[in-house]
């Protein structure tokens, strides 16, 4: 006997049976990759990848005449020099890497002019490698015998700038840039500066030693210096190396004074640096 629950499944396929079947599918035949299937930006960044926007160069292309640059040679380049020569070598091993894929796919091995190609491009990126990591050793170990005799350094130019008669004065400002950037890392060039304790111990230096020069007879020198607060010792640095602008700056840090704004030491370096990044969006 058919139960109701039964007639309901027995109707419900009858109406898929009854269903209108689709048209077969048309199949075609298979578009074969090229290049003339798409089109690509000249400036699209995998051109890079690319030597002339060539597929693969031939021989002709490369430049089996050349050799890796050498130590000697490489040691007289500036840093920029090299930094540049670095990302020329790069991107001429990824295209290089890219070509020898290719071969690898086309003919199931590299070829080896093209192998030969990227060694010596991989050797001149060692030897860059080997210069930069000889400036570095030679840098620290120049800042460690340096910073034995800092204080001694300072002590001497400190007598020199303050001896030094108004008709030299053109001369011990220049020689004051020269020690600020090689001692303290201060560029004149606000974005080149990094905010660290050599800056911030750099700016109390100057700013005590332009107070002493060119006003130490205001009336407020005494109870002023020593300038020990970061912030002050900011206002006072960028001040002109002239009597007028430091007096200016002596009552600007009075006022300071007055309404208690001053620069606790613990937040000296991000609150200079803070100021900092304020002038260069100004």
């Amino acid at each position: 006997m058919i139960t109701s629950i039964q007639k309901r499944a027995l109707h419900s396929s009858a109406k898929c049976l009854v269903r209108v079947k689709p048209p077969p599918l048309t199949i075609r035949p298979p578009i074969a990759p090229t290049v003339k299937n798409f089109e690509v930006n000249d400036d699209h960044p995998l051109w890079q990848f690319f030597h002339d926007k060539k597929y693969l160069r031939s021989y002709e292309d490369l430049d089996n005449a050349g050799r890796p640059w050498t130590v000697p040679e490489l040691r007289r380049k500036s840093f920029d020099d090299l930094h540049s020569l670095w990302y020329t070598c790069l991107k001429e091993r990824n295209i290089l890497a890219r070509e020898i894929q290719v071969l690898q796919a086309e003919i199931d091995q590299p070829d080896q002019q093209f192998m030969a190609a990227s060694d010596r491009v991989r050797e001149t990126m060692w030897r860059i490698r080997h210069v930069l990591s000889e400036r570095a050793h030679a840098q620290q170990n120049a800042r460690e015998v340096f910073e034995q005799s800092e204080e001694e350094l300072l002590d001497d130019f400190k007598k020199y700038y303050l001896d030094a008669s108004k008709d030299e004065d053109a001369d011990v400002q220049d020689a004051l840039k020269r020690l600020q950037l090689a001692v303290f890392g201060i560029s004149e060039v606000i974005d080149e500066n990094k905010v660290d304790k050599h800056f911030i111990k750099g700016i109390k230096f100057i700013s005590n030693l332009k107070l002493e020069r060119y006003s130490s007879d205001h009336e407020k020198y005494s109870e002023l210096t020593p300038i020990t607060d970061a912030g002050e010792a900011l206002v006072i640095f960028h001040a002109e190396p002239t009597a007028e602008s430091l007096n200016e700056s002596i009552d600007a840090v009075l006022e300071m004074r007055q309404n208690g704004v001053s620069v606790d030491r613990y937040d000296e370096i991000e609150t200079i640096q803070a100021y900092l990044n304020k002038l260069l969006e100004e």
